[in-house]
Formats: structure tokens, C-alpha cells, sequence
């Protein structure tokens, strides 16, 4: 099988669609998710936030992890994060279990970010501000794209409010669209 894309290609691809699927799963879904379980004005801003909570904890160990490792060894586990976390909301049925969710997912960016930076350091060669540039851009259009196509599926299937199924469908394409990498390996 012959490679397609360019490893940096292949880099920004993948990075594209990790953001994307993250922010379809978070804004504005988390919100409104947290607040059809039940949750409160603090309870939603909790709901959202806590997967931070994983990043300033895990970031600095998964970055020490990728030069011990390996950068795509940890860069995968950041990938499966983004690929198979979004199912597990599916099972969401109480509160408790959405901030559970929310810090485990928390650790696809922990892992993901910092390495997938080191990696573009890694082929950038004298370009690296440039390539670090392209990259962050790159993965900030996946966010921005992510957020409004999740609003978008959201209450595009509902007549008023959205219910528990519309909810899993947007973690159901969440998942599908955080699986995009491995057809790229």
C-alpha cells in the first residue's frame, strides 16, 4: 500500500479530525446534555470544564511518556481516546456518570496535544514555526467546524427540545469522525 499523504499531511488530517470530533462532543452539546440530565447553572460549567482538569494533570506526564515510549505510541493512546471515548456517552444515563465521561475524555487532548506538537517539531526541520503555525491552525479549524455541526445535528432531529436519543446520535458521529485516523495509517 502506498502512501497518499505527506507524513505533516497526514499529521494536520488526523489533527483535524480529533478537534472536530472533540468539539462535537463538547459545546454545545455538554451544556445542554448536563442540563436535559438535571444539572444546574455551576453543575453544567463543571461539566464542561472537568476534562481540563485531565490536561493540567496529564499533559506534562504524557509528553515525559512520548520521549520515554515514543511519540505515536503515545500519540495513539490520545487517538483511541478521541476514537472510542464518544461511545462511551451512549451509556450516559445520570450526572455523575457525564463528569466521569468528561474527565476520561479529557485524556485524548492530555496525550494527543502536547505529543502531536513534538511530532511536527520532530519533521519541521528549520520550518518549525511555520509548520507548528499550519498545524495549530489547522486543528483550530476542527474546532470551530466541530462545535455548530454537533449544534446542528442536535436540533436538526428534534421538534423542540433534543431528547436522550438526539444526544447519542451526536456521540455516535462524534466517535465515527474521531475514528477518521485509522484509515489513514
Amino acid at each position: 500500500m502506498t502512501k497518499i499523504l505527506s507524513p505533516f499531511t497526514a499529521l494536520c488530517t488526523v489533527g483535524f479530525f480529533a478537534r472536530f470530533s472533540y468539539a462535537l462532543a463538547r459545546s454545545p452539546v455538554i451544556p445542554l446534555f448536563a442540563l436535559y440530565l438535571g444539572a444546574g447553572p455551576e453543575a453544567i460549567g463543571f461539566a464542561v470544564g472537568i476534562s481540563t482538569v485531565t490536561g493540567i494533570f496529564f499533559k506534562l506526564p504524557s509528553g515525559a511518556l512520548s520521549d520515554i515510549i515514543g511519540r505515536k505510541k503515545t500519540m495513539l493512546i490520545g487517538l483511541f481516546v478521541f476514537a472510542f471515548t464518544p461511545f462511551a456517552y451512549l451509556f450516559i444515563k445520570d450526572y455523575n456518570l457525564l463528569i466521569l465521561i468528561r474527565f476520561i475524555h479529557g485524556f485524548a487532548t492530555a496525550f494527543y496535544g502536547p505529543v502531536s506538537m513534538a511530532v511536527v517539531m520532530d519533521v519541521a526541520g528549520v520550518k518549525k514555526g511555520e509548520m507548528l503555525s499550519w498545524f495549530s491552525s489547522v486543528t483550530i479549524i476542527g474546532n470551530l467546524v466541530g462545535a455548530p455541526v454537533g449544534g446542528f445535528i442536535l436540533y436538526s432531529m428534534s421538534a423542540n427540545s433534543p431528547s436522550l436519543a438526539e444526544f447519542q446520535t451526536v456521540y455516535i458521529v462524534s466517535g465515527i469522525a474521531g475514528c477518521c485516523h485509522f484509515s489513514l495509517r
